[in-house]
């Protein structure tokens, strides 16, 4: 989930009034410092410019308030302050409904969108009528199915299933109880929540560190990487046993391993395990620990799917990059991360 963290107070540019990500501590996020002649994003999503005196100018540019990316298709979305969006790839037949949206993804099956006051669209996929309000949303393929897993506002966790019709059951439903801070589903039935009070809840038992001060979690079917309160990543063991499934083995022994930080984020690829540090820079670690990508952005947040990965910038642009390779289970050497074009246009 992304939130707005910006602050403009008498026109001064404060600390911490960059649009979006997920926040480090507070004396380690120094990503949202005004200086002379940056751009930055204000409360309103409004890119402006600092000038030396520390106050700011407001632009016409509306920035990112988020970016998703699909861990199925690759296909990634840009959704601005405004409520407006733009994707690219996925299995996009329809468009979402005029509305005012907070997140926008991509799907197998589908645009998925979250509106402003909570409630989940999608136009190409059975949804049950009755949810609650949600805060977040992840669509992603769970065990052949389309599924929305979404942490709602009343910090419940559910699981939204679609099965064809020769099952006799169009729609199913699972909420796991709990509190939650976040809710995250990943490709091919893996579920995972960080609970209010730091602990984990997970479907994947046997890779599942313990502790209480977990706040972030990221994972697909090869990795499973956990940010700590402290700012530090710990990387597990891959969720499928090596050489189990009948095809290539996974590479090597070792884990992706992120000695610098303190971090604030961390996501993944089918291929990589990514994440954010204090100062707003992007490294990208392949499942064997060998460096793909290292982008000082900086970057209030990031997102990752299938080969893709996606950041906001301070001024509210958005990157992405992508890698050759699938999966080290698949595909024993993903390449490196490639900048990708965005085909929305500069001014967007």
């Amino acid at each position: 989930m992304i939130s707005a963290r910006a602050a403009v107070l008498g026109g001064v540019c404060a600390l911490a009034a960059a649009c979006g990500g997920n926040p480090g501590p507070p004396e380690t996020d120094t990503v949202n410092v005004c200086q002379p002649g940056t751009l930055r994003c204000n409360a309103a999503f409004m890119r402006e410019v600092c000038a030396s005196d520390g106050t700011c100018t407001e632009t016409e540019f509306r920035c990112a308030r988020s970016v998703a990316v699909d861990d199925e298709t690759g296909g990634y979305c840009i959704t601005k302050g405004d409520g407006t969006y733009r994707c690219s790839g996925g299995n996009v037949t329809m468009p979402l409904p005029q509305d005012s949206y907070l997140r926008v993804q991509t799907s197998a099956s589908g645009l998925i969108g979250l509106t402003a006051d909570g409630r989940l669209v999608a136009p190409e996929m059975s949804l049950s009528s009755d949810l609650p309000p949600a805060a977040a949303f992840r669509a992603t393929n769970m065990g052949g199915y389309h599924t929305i897993c979404a942490l709602f506002r009343d910090g419940s966790f559910g699981e939204n299933r679609s099965f064809p019709a020769e099952r006799g059951v169009g729609v199913e439903f699972v909420t796991i109880p709990g509190k939650f801070s976040r809710a995250f589903c990943a490709y091919e039935g893996l579920t995972v929540g960080v609970l209010t009070d730091g602990t984990l809840l997970s479907s994947v038992g046997s890779a599942n560190p313990g502790g209480d001060d977990w706040i972030d979690v990221a994972l697909s079917d090869a990795v499973y990487c956990g940010l700590q309160a402290t700012g530090e990543i710990v990387c597990m063991d891959p969720l499928l046993t090596c050489g189990s499934t009948g095809i290539t083995p996974c590479v090597g022994p070792a884990l992706p391993s992120f000695t610098g930080g303190p971090y604030r984020s961390v996501t993944a690829t089918a291929g990589a395990a990514c994440a954010l540090d204090a100062q707003g820079a992007l490294t990208c670690l392949r499942y064997d620990g060998a460096p793909m990508l290292a982008d000082s952005g900086p970057y209030t947040a990031v997102e990752a799917g299938l080969s893709v990965v996606c950041g906001i910038r301070v001024d509210g642009s958005v990157a992405c990059f992508r890698h050759g390779g699938d999966s080290p289970i698949v595909n024993g050497d993903p390449g490196i991360f490639v900048p990708i074009e965005l085909p929305f246009g500069s001014d967007w």
